[in-house]
């Protein structure tokens, strides 16, 4: 059985349609457990009560498919750490914003200690996904413990390609998404053999795969962990797979301001991808690092010639791994700040694998 890993934080005008068209959809998820990390508006209480009475925030309609649904629906709210029982769906309340890598740990670690749970499908909450994408899944899981993800195409139109799996620049640490901006219709999806990552945003592992990783890293907060996983995962002799044949859709970067086709990175966006390159590549090439350092330099240079000046100072502060500028810093609680910006391995210990392997065992 699937079982889906959702974060969300501040995600309440998306995630409803997320969790609308997986419920409604033919092959529906085993079970759902979404962790919110501590958002401030009011995100984990809206689930709840649209969980228990159907009632959804004014923005956005519901999709069509979504009349099946039956509410209230068979959830559990707990705090952290809680047992979700024998619900469908779950929400997990986070009493702190850990980051993207600790919520997908804590949500992992619950999923986990369901001894049905075979395959673990992380999802981002502004993602919509049709019917047929888990039973493509399950599929290939017969075939592989790779990591394994399927195409990513924008949700508004013309539906272009927003990741085909990535790629990691091996001198300067930059991810590409492979196809990106072009039509679905007429590119290939890539090889095993050409894939470095594949996106957080909709992204599975095999219960063999999860308890061999262990959890992701979490002293990156936002952007990289996934790309990190799966460079865990390929030194381990795990390859990474992208299924046919099936298309997720995702609005990209609505709650941090990333970089979409149409829209200019936020500072808070550069700030986390600058910084977390070079943490990356300290990590896994430290050889590079003068090579990505000059890379970062140039970056910056340009954003303020585009007249990004915002984001181009949260980029230069976050190559040197200095403290952030206000407009980033302001963006995070400041229960969560030690966290987010701390130094690498600051943060409170994921689960272990031999906890993972203990959750299937217990």
């Amino acid at each position: 059985m699937i079982g889906v890993a959702i974060v969300s934080y501040n995600s309440s005008d998306v995630i409803f349609d997320c969790l609308e068209s997986l419920l409604a959809a033919r092959d529906a998820p085993s079970r759902i457990v979404i962790v919110d990390n501590a958002s401030p508006d009011g995100t984990a209480d809206l689930i709840a009560d649209w969980a228990r009475t159907g009632r959804r925030p004014s923005a956005g309609e519901r999709p069509a498919s979504a009349a099946v649904l039956g509410f209230p629906l068979d959830f559990a709210d707990v705090p952290a750490g809680g047992d979700i029982g024998a619900s469908g769906i779950a929400l997990v309340r986070a009493p702190v914003n850990g980051g993207y890598a600790a919520g997908v740990n804590q949500a992992l670690t619950t999923l986990a200690r369901l001894a049905d749970i075979s395959l673990f499908w992380i999802l981002n909450p502004d993602t919509v996904v049709p019917s047929g994408v888990a039973d493509a899944y399950i599929a290939a899981a017969a075939k592989t413990d790779g990591m394994m993800g399927c195409r990513i195409a924008f949700c508004e139109p013309p539906h272009a390609i927003q990741s085909d799996g990535g790629v990691v620049d091996p001198w300067t640490g930059v991810c590409t998404n492979l196809n990106r901006g072009t039509a679905s219709r007429t590119e290939v999806v890539p090889a095993q053999r050409d894939l470095d990552f594949i996106s957080g945003a909709n992204l599975v592992v095999p219960r063999r795969l999860l308890e061999a990783l262990g959890p992701m890293s979490e002293d990156y907060f936002l952007y990289y962990e996934e790309v990190d996983w799966a460079r865990r995962a390929k030194s381990l002799g795990f390859p990474l797979i992208m299924v046919q044949g099936v298309t997720v859709l995702h609005h990209g970067g609505t709650a941090l301001g990333s970089g979409t086709l149409s829209r200019q990175q936020s500072p808070l966006s550069a700030y986390f991808n600058s910084r977390n390159r070079m943490r990356f590549i300290r990590r896994w090439t430290p050889s590079r690092l003068p090579s990505a350092y000059l890379f970062g330099l140039a970056k910056s240079a340009q954003l303020l010639a585009r007249g990004e000046a915002g984001a181009a100072w949260a980029s230069l502060l976050g190559i040197h791994g200095f403290a952030p500028p206000s407009a980033v810093r302001d963006r995070i609680t400041p229960d969560a700040r030690h966290l987010a910006f701390g130094a690498p391995g600051a943060q409170t210990p994921s689960p272990t694998r031999s906890s993972l392997q203990r959750n299937h065992d217990t």
